[in-house]
């Protein structure tokens, strides 16, 4: 996997959720304000373990990030790229000053062609991505899609439902034993995971890292 940082603007994960916390309490039949705190940690809950079963977020970040060069054409990206602003090179001052234009005729292109988000870039007329720790810097818009994806809003008010009414009935469930002791826990791992990749799988990033 490519070396990368990021320098821009960091998004919390609290502030990108997949579902409206309205659509949640509709589709729960409530109107009162009395569980608007939990609901939102679960909807934050949710959101976050759709990141991770799917390894890759839908939400937008405008961001810097840099790279380590592989001295190879091809540079494989660790996250989904939608727009590129600039790609830039560090010389061998350690100065951030060759700019890589886009372009069959030019320095790079993205991969795939016809598709979006992107996950490669191309070097192309004997360029090459030279060797070196955070020697590329890409400045972009990087997520998905501008927008989540009705499926996974979806996927998201599922979940967050199931969450509320097992607390709601104080629904516990055995996960283990240790030593004697009995380990409880709100929810089953294997059968959420299960069912959370049902509604989200399509969407998994499978790009090799």
């Amino acid at each position: 996997m490519p070396a990368w940082t990021g320098t821009g603007t960091e998004i919390p994960g609290a502030s990108n959720p997949y579902a409206v916390k309205a659509d949640v309490k509709a589709r729960l039949g409530i109107s009162v304000t009395t569980h608007d705190d939990i609901l939102d940690n679960l909807i934050d809950i949710a959101s976050r373990a759709i990141d991770a079963d799917t390894d890759r977020v839908f939400y937008t970040e405008d961001d810097t990030r840099y790279f380590d060069g592989n001295g190879k054409s091809e540079l494989l990206l660790p996250y989904d790229l939608l727009t590129v602003t600039t790609l830039l090179e560090y010389d061998s001052d350690g100065v951030l000053s060759v700019t890589w234009t886009s372009g069959v005729a030019n320095y790079y292109v993205l991969e795939p062609y016809n598709e979006s988000p992107k996950w490669k870039i191309r070097a192309v007329q004997g360029y090459q991505f030279t060797a070196g720790v955070k020697n590329f810097a890409i400045t972009g818009r990087w997520g998905y899609a501008v927008g989540v994806p009705e499926m996974i809003e979806h996927a998201c008010i599922n979940r967050t439902i199931t969450m509320f009414n097992r607390l709601r009935d104080g629904e516990v469930t055995v996960q283990q034993v240790r030593n004697g002791e009995v380990s409880r826990t709100f929810f089953d791992p294997r059968t959420e995971r299960e069912r959370i990749l049902m509604g989200v799988g399509s969407f998994r990033r499978m790009v090799a890292r």
